[in-house]
């Protein structure tokens, strides 16, 4: 007896221990996210920051060395172009070549090749200059588009399951922010040290950026059901979808669909005047150049301002993979028509600002909702809850939205031309009324049903001596409905 007694103490020891160790471990994996995730959004940031740097500039010093604005075109234009081919790619390969390791090589490639695109300075044949301008653009947007499509993945493995979608209201926040003050830090960098120096400050901050996260961004621990049930891998195969996914398996996903056409209809809209807005103001208010700059921050700024209000409200539970998550896109479409009917007015300055800042405002629901229910729905509709689908959602995403930035700056300059800036708005209200008819069809589309695990340890180790269809439909597969 006085051996049991002995030993009754050594046990609870050993259990105090394994939880002591068990929680040191856990607030350990916690620090490594929050690493993570300030790595990830000072890159995101910076990325934003160097796709827009050279607007302010580039057209002037080109045209100097004997280039055409069509020319300069093809430049801005390459990276759209580079990043439609290639995100899909990396999208579909992430897991062979792992998320980390895509948004290293990726940073550093950008940051690279920022650099080297300011010593095109020193380059005076025109032919030769936009030759260059174009290899090493194109480069640079490889680069980017992999560490772009690498941070979203990465964030939805170390962002909790209950903040998701404000961690990535904020991610796309930061860099919508870099995209909306890039151009004037590159304005200002130019002024101080010439066509080179935004390049090599920016192109420097990447390459650091990319070094630092090098040494301490790690692989987070993903959660997952078979290792807090501890079952084997190909029992828990057997409940859940581990088929590679593919690209025509999401595209196939109806909401997925609707989803990337509403992402085009809203940045269609964002676009639409990034040539005609200037010549408008000029012609009819006389603005200069720097408050044509402050009239375009107005929309990026309220856009940057609303992105995190929108992934708190699509965070609560009560509205998280319910009928009410649609409710932003609808409030985007309609916010987006109701800006364009000031901009078409336009009589007054701040009739136009007013029209911005509610398009900014409201074009940030559609943006972020667009994202978490293509997230949400790629695995209701089937497909695995795995890095490799996440980062193909993302691809559609990216894709979807330089769809729109390429048809938007073309189509919205041709209208221009014909129709002049007021009509040439009343085709993107048309637009916005198209999109709240496939929101319409999303939200009266017939119910889907998603499997869910209501007991894990029943229904991974219940069970096993009936047939694969009895034990399905007798212990661990259940209808929710969504």
């Amino acid at each position: 007896m006085a051996t049991f007694q002995d030993e009754e103490p050594l046990n609870n020891k050993s259990v105090n221990v394994a939880n002591s160790t068990q929680n040191n471990d856990v607030s350990s994996d916690t620090k490594t996210k929050k690493v993570n995730l300030i790595l990830l959004a000072i890159t995101q940031l910076l990325g934003g920051l160097t796709f827009s740097l050279l607007s302010p500039f580039y057209t002037e010093e080109a045209t100097q060395k004997g280039l055409t604005v069509t020319q300069c075109s093809w430049v801005f234009g390459s990276a759209f172009i580079t990043t439609i081919v290639f995100s899909p790619v990396f999208g579909k390969y992430i897991e062979k070549i792992g998320s980390r390791n895509l948004f290293l090589y990726g940073t550093f490639l950008a940051g690279v090749t920022n650099i080297l695109f300011g010593f095109l300075q020193w380059i005076e044949d025109p032919q030769t200059f936009l030759a260059l301008s174009l290899s090493v653009r194109i480069i640079s947007a490889i680069g980017e588009s992999a560490f772009f499509n690498s941070i979203y993945p990465l964030t939805t493995k170390d962002a909790p399951a209950e903040n998701r979608s404000s961690i990535l209201s904020i991610m796309e926040t930061l860099h919508g922010f870099g995209l909306m003050v890039g151009p004037f830090f590159g304005g200002l960098l130019y002024e101080i040290g010439g066509f080179y120096f935004p390049f090599l400050i920016c192109g420097g901050l990447l390459v650091l950026s990319a070094l630092v996260s090098a040494l301490f961004l790690s692989n987070g621990k993903e959660n997952k059901v078979n290792q807090s049930i501890n079952v084997s891998d190909e029992e828990y195969a057997s409940v859940v979808d581990t088929t590679p996914t593919t690209y025509r398996k999401l595209i196939k996903i109806p909401s997925i669909t609707i989803c990337c056409l509403l992402l085009i209809i809203a940045e269609t809209s964002v676009t639409w005047y990034l040539a005609t807005l200037q010549p408008m103001l000029e012609q009819k208010f006389g603005l200069r150049p720097v408050s044509t700059g402050a009239m375009f921050m107005v929309e990026g700024a309220t856009y940057a301002i609303f992105s995190p209000i929108w992934g708190f409200f699509l965070d609560k539970k009560s509205i998280s993979g319910g009928r009410l998550r649609y409710l932003p896109l609808a409030i985007g479409a309609v916010g987006v028509i109701f800006g364009y009917i000031l901009l078409f007015d336009s009589s007054n300055v701040y009739i136009v600002a007013g029209g911005l800042l509610i398009q900014g405002s409201c074009v940030a629901a559609t943006f972020i909702a667009t994202l978490v229910i293509m997230m949400e729905e790629s695995v209701t509709g089937g497909c695995a809850d795995s890095e490799q689908t996440r980062a193909m959602i993302t691809s559609l995403w990216f894709i979807s939205e330089n769809i729109a930035g390429y048809i938007g700056s073309a189509v919205g300059g041709y209208t221009f031309d014909i129709m002049g800036f007021e009509h040439s708005t009343l085709v993107v209200i048309a637009m916005q009324i198209v999109a709240l008819m496939a929101i319409f069809v999303l939200i009266c589309k017939p119910k889907t049903t998603k499997l869910e695990v209501t007991d894990e340890k029943q229904a991974l180790l219940g069970g096993r001596s009936n047939s694969r269809k009895s034990d399905q439909n007798a212990n661990y597969q259940s209808l929710e409905t969504v």
